[in-house]
């Protein structure tokens, strides 16, 4: 199978985008789909709890743009040895790939912890919405590492071209949040806390489904060997030179966001803020598939740079920008 994808990744540079990028939309509409579910479900807790949630989607969409940032950083890397058809190069990359996934998500669950709360009242969170975001960005937060194990470990996949596997583990994940939703929330009676940690048990499904296949099974085109690794520091900077400006353009979504509920929150108070997260939610879903489209020309792209082939290069990068333009035209209408 890793094979296969590796000679669709070095085929002919418009079919590999193609069929790379639609896996990859529907694992990201299904990732959109995580807080779409929470907030069906605990629309049935009141305003108070769908605002407190509104409040912590800015926070969700930062942590979630800096686990696939991080992946993307991984996929340009991987692309690039496996188009130079370094197959050490692509294990090594991979490694150290898992290593700051696990960095950065211990760094950013300790900081998010302790600056939650001071950060949802800046936002204009008040009261029972304050109680209620808490609630649900807590275990959100603790969760953080199947986050970014997720995610990242898609970004791996992507970069050997395994985009339906990466597709598999998210519908597996979003399966199981659909299941443990209703049982967290009200069963349990955790309320809006249990949308989180159904959230987090369902990432936790698809990142071990991901870990399995790498360190595990080991049929990837990538070999990981993490008693055998050995920290080098150039590439981890060839990781992050790709995955902290990936990272950055969902911080500064967010803070837009951020912006919004701000305002809104002082002129419409909790109804302000149940009526924008709803709207929000079909926005994430309508941008998602051009994303897809950015991260499938950024696969197929490092494989032709890392293979020296400009003529490939380009034609991957002009059919994503045609078959952007075609798609947003589509959406839009």
């Amino acid at each position: 199978m890793a094979n296969k994808n590796v000679e669709l990744m070095r085929g002919n540079p418009e079919t590999a985008v193609k069929k790379l990028a639609i896996p990859i939309m529907i694992s990201m509409l299904l990732t959109a789909s995580y807080n779409i579910i929470d907030g069906i479900w605990v629309a049935g807790l009141g305003q108070a709890a769908i605002a407190g949630i509104g409040f912590v989607t800015p926070i969700f969409m930062i942590l979630n743009g800096v686990s696939v940032g991080l992946g993307n950083g991984a996929t340009s890397s991987i692309s690039r040895f496996v188009g130079a058809k370094n197959h050490e190069g692509a294990n090594k990359s991979a490694a150290h790939a898992l290593l700051i996934f696990l960095v950065a998500s211990i760094f950013l669950t300790v900081t998010l912890l302790f600056i939650q709360e001071p950060l949802l009242r800046t936002y204009g969170a008040s009261g029972q919405n304050l109680a209620e975001g808490i609630k649900y960005g807590t275990p959100l937060f603790l969760g953080l590492i199947a986050f970014m194990f997720g995610n990242g470990g898609s970004g791996i996949l992507r970069g050997e071209g395994d985009m339906k596997r990466a597709m598999y583990a998210m519908i597996v994940s979003v399966t199981l949040n659909a299941i443990l939703d209703p049982i967290f929330i009200y069963v349990l009676g955790f309320g809006s806390a249990g949308a989180s940690m159904a959230t987090i048990f369902s990432a936790l499904g698809s990142a071990s489904v991901i870990l399995y296949w790498i360190l595990i099974k080991k049929d990837t085109y990538v070999n990981v060997n993490l008693r055998e690794f050995k920290f080098d520091s150039k590439i981890a900077k060839d990781i992050l030179k790709v995955g902290i400006p990936a990272s950055m353009d969902m911080f500064m979504m967010s803070v837009a966001v951020s912006l919004y509920l701000v305002f809104i929150s002082t002129i419409g108070g909790e109804y302000g803020i149940a009526s924008f997260t709803s709207g929000q939610r079909l926005y994430l879903f309508a941008i998602m598939p051009l994303t897809a489209i950015g991260s499938a020309v950024a696969a197929v792209s490092g494989s032709a740079y890392g293979a020296k082939n400009g003529d490939y290069l380009s034609r991957a990068h002009l059919y994503g920008v045609k078959f952007g333009i075609a798609f947003g035209t589509a959406v839009t209408i």
